[in-house]
């Protein structure tokens, strides 16, 4: 019976003349029945929604609803799906010999699963949790993984101006660059294994631990592949007095750096314990230097601009490279279309009685730089 049928009886029987104690009784308990049907998960989701819209903070993300077949191929591997299912074992634009034989060791299966939704979204979502590059960054999806490049517009030093009727117009050409890509590499997570008393537990959010578990693998890697590629690419900040330590002048010096075209979404990128050390800088009359401050959204703030973490950036060490700033959007990530695949291998490692999993991910990254625009500086420690 659902919970309309019993509200429904609840009321009419309130509808009678002669309502007596043993009709209030079933009342009360038709109630307390409808209660207990009520999503109360829902109802608290619906109300921390409408908390965080009250603020003007985003929604909680919530991975998607789990793919039955796709935990039956976590817990058994490849022969407890059907052949029509086995066709997403390995996506057509992805096969050839050479990866196949690769990619086949410890079972039968060529390649891995295309992972559905709920693990994509749990997994993008430690991902950035772990290392922010990945959520300031720029995602251009490509369907393949060949030789391709992004253009890129210099233009920050062109201006609109009047021009006198019947006047020719004078000419500012905007002048496009592109950022050249090679054959994006296949990132691997490594082996995660995990016990067959594990696996065989219904009750245990198994796909929920793999993919938060390979998002840190590849959050550590990916990331500091990323982190690299911004410093080598980024313009110079300046380089500060001490070997040890920043200045909070060094620190507004830093954001003068950078052209003023590239300030509307502008942040910082650094450690958490970098932050930490700016937020104990005072003064001499004892005043902190950068007062605590947070956006809208629960973000710190620094000069006004928001704080992102990576803990892939340099330590405050000599010659390192701790502070990012700027328009971090202006850095690209390339990502290869259902690429993101998980292997079982169920024979790898039975002799130990476990399940083995690996991630794959074509993904690359590079900084959109041209010419002198400077969307990105950095601030270097002295040697």
């Amino acid at each position: 019976m659902d919970r309309d049928t019993l509200l429904a009886q609840a009321h009419s029987i309130l509808q009678k003349s002669n309502y007596s104690k043993e009709d209030s009784a079933k009342v009360d308990s038709l109630l307390a029945l409808a209660d207990s049907l009520v999503d109360h998960d829902a109802l608290r989701r619906a109300k921390m929604d409408a908390y965080s819209d009250e603020l003007g903070r985003p929604r909680l993300a919530r991975p998607g609803t789990p793919d039955a077949r796709f935990m039956a191929y976590l817990r058994q591997g490849k022969e407890a799906l059907t052949s029509e299912e086995r066709v997403r074992i390995h996506p057509v634009s992805e096969r050839n010999t050479q990866i196949r034989a690769a990619q086949s060791v410890g079972t039968s299966s060529a390649g891995g699963y295309l992972v559905p939704t709920s693990f994509a979204d749990w997994f993008f979502t430690v991902l950035k949790g772990t290392d922010a590059i990945f959520e300031l960054s720029t995602v251009w999806e490509t369907r393949t993984g060949s030789t391709s490049g992004f253009p890129i517009l210099d233009d920050t030093s062109n201006e609109a101006t009047i021009i006198a009727e019947n006047s020719t117009s004078s000419e500012a050409d905007a002048v496009f660059a592109a950022l050249a890509f090679g054959e994006t590499p296949m990132w691997r997570s490594g082996y995660l294994r995990c016990s067959i008393e594990l696996v065989n537990d219904s009750h245990f959010d198994l796909e929920k631990l793999i993919a938060g578990a390979a998002a840190v693998r590849f959050a550590r890697g990916i990331g500091g592949a990323f982190i690299t590629t911004l410093l080598a690419a980024a313009g110079n900040g300046g380089t500060t007095a001490s070997a040890t330590a920043i200045a909070a002048s060094e620190v507004v010096t830093l954001t003068e750096n950078v052209d003023s075209a590239y300030l509307g979404d502008a942040s910082f990128l650094m450690q958490r314990s970098t932050y930490v050390a700016l937020q104990q800088l005072v003064g001499s009359s004892g005043n902190f230097m950068f007062p605590a401050a947070f956006d809208a959204a629960g973000r710190p703030l620094l000069l006004g601009w928001p704080v992102f973490f990576s803990p892939s950036m340099g330590a405050m060490t000599a010659s390192q490279q701790p502070i990012t700033f700027g328009s971090h959007s202006h850095f690209l990530q390339r990502r290869v279309a259902n690429s993101l695949s998980i292997k079982v291998l169920v024979e790898l490692f039975a002799l130990y009685a476990q399940v083995a999993y690996e991630c794959h991910w074509r993904v690359d990254g590079g900084l959109l730089l041209s010419g002198s625009n400077i969307p990105v500086a950095v601030l270097t420690m002295h040697s």
